[in-house]
């Protein structure tokens, strides 16, 4: 008989509960956190092919390295008990747990997870076709229905004056635009995430040269619940994580070597140098949708990185940092 109780990582002995269609994690008196697409990020479950590659020490970067942790806790589980389903949760906020819950409560949270498509909506920030037409008629009007100016009103020494201010602003701007670019060119580049963007494995071979390993991995995409089979190409004792689909780099992920443990290494960031770290330029409409003492989050970075996840940060260190190029797949 299952559990339907956390397992292990956050919200560890926390009770899930079912009541009509909501699934929640009851985390406390009068505190439930609710498990649907608005709070959890990806999740999956943990399948017998998942604890042999545990065993066999295969899985590193979905499950085992960034959901659960230390791969030796997927070989320690064997849903033995038909009805038993063991489902890892990677939340919004960064915090992962892993689930034991019975047919009712996995079959309800499916349902949950499973995303439909919806209509577009504006951007924050921007403006419809519609509101630029009114703002332009507003203009319009205003000046049709402006009084005439008087003429020899507005001295020349004024207009002097008016030179002088664009020109100094001008400079003064252009100086600070230098100053930005110095302090970013100063940030040591760890690796340009930029550089890997939707290419293919051939592309990707000529940049780093071959992989240490090649790993095939199914994957159960959030969005529509299809499961599709990708590639895990492995660089530098698994510092660095290329995800492919259809022989196209989709994420990569970054590991410290505290993480993931091929050696005692600690990624060292400040919050404000960790996108020029990775040889990322934002584009100005970047949005900032995580920023806890866990985890730093940002979405439509730039034309090439569609997403920033920052996580296990402590000390302004970091353990991993996943970018990634089509988020269809996440």
């Amino acid at each position: 008989m299952a559990k339907n109780k956390v397992i292990a990582g956050d919200y560890l002995n926390c009770s899930v509960l079912k009541i009509s269609e909501l699934i929640s994690i009851n985390s406390g008196f009068k505190k439930i956190l609710e498990l649907n697409q608005n709070t959890v990020e990806n999740y999956e479950l943990i399948t017998e092919e998942h604890r042999k590659s545990a065993i066999s020490g295969v899985s590193r970067g979905l499950v085992g390295g960034v959901l659960l942790g230390p791969v030796g806790l997927l070989a320690g589980l064997s849903a033995k008990n038909k009805g038993t389903h063991f489902v890892a949760i990677e939340f919004k906020d960064g915090k992962k747990s892993l689930l034991e819950i019975d047919d009712k409560i996995y079959k309800t949270l499916i349902q949950k997870m499973f995303k439909t498509s919806s209509t577009p909506t504006t951007e924050q920030g921007s403006f419809s076709p519609v509101d630029i037409n009114i703002g332009k008629n507003n203009i319009d009007n205003n000046l049709y229905n402006a009084p005439p100016k008087k003429k020899g009103c507005f001295p020349v020494g004024c207009w002097t004056v008016i030179i002088l201010a664009i020109i100094i602003t001008i400079i003064v701007g252009t100086n600070q635009s230098s100053d930005k670019e110095d302090a970013k060119s100063s940030v040591p580049v760890i690796i340009d995430a930029t550089k890997f963007s939707n290419i293919n494995s051939a592309q990707l071979i000529e940049i780093l040269g071959d992989p240490e390993s090649v790993e095939d991995f199914k994957w159960s995409m959030p969005k529509n619940n299809q499961s599709i089979v990708g590639k895990l190409y492995i660089y530098e004792k698994n510092k660095y994580e290329f995800i492919l689909f259809d022989d196209v780099v989709v994420r990569l992920n970054v590991y410290s070597g505290q993480y993931m443990g091929y050696d005692n290494s600690t990624m060292n960031f400040n919050k404000e140098d960790i996108l020029p770290m990775f040889g990322i330029v934002p584009r100005s409409t970047m949005q900032k949708v995580a920023d806890t003492n866990y985890a730093l989050r940002y979405e439509k970075v730039s034309d090439k990185v569609e997403g920033v996840w920052i996580l296990e940060i402590k000390n302004n260190t970091f353990g991993i940092a996943k970018f990634t190029y089509d988020s269809k797949y996440f």
